[in-house]
């Protein structure tokens, strides 16, 4: 029976980033599906990176890797918050319109 291999934690990491670097493409893109989608896989990626017994072989690399892994993820969560922020505005303003037109609705059958 065939082993499968794992590849390197040293290569899982490039996959890792290169997520990274297309979900936060994604994120400015607002295609926030997809950036989840990315995620998902990315998690794999990186479970599979540490969860095995490979050593990392350059580990100023790795380390500069999640730097820029962390780096990137903070963009990501910055343009979250952001459409977050604003998606919260936009339906503050839908409920307002809507209490002002029930408002002005029960206004109409007062007698003048």
């Amino acid at each position: 029976m065939a082993e499968t291999s794992v590849p390197a934690p040293d290569a899982l990491l490039a996959d890792a980033l290169r997520l990274s670097e297309r979900m936060l493409a994604a994120a400015r893109g607002r295609q926030w599906e997809q950036v989840a989608e990315m995620e998902r896989l990315r998690a794999g990626v990186l479970q599979s990176c540490f969860g095995h017994d490979h050593r990392i072989q350059d580990r100023g690399l790795a380390s500069r890797t999640i730097r820029k892994l962390l780096e990137l993820d903070r963009a990501i969560l910055a343009l979250g918050r952001a459409r977050r922020d604003q998606l919260a505005t936009e339906l503050d303003r839908l409920q307002q319109g809507r209490q002002a037109s029930r408002a002005y609705a029960s206004t109409r059958h007062w007698p003048a």
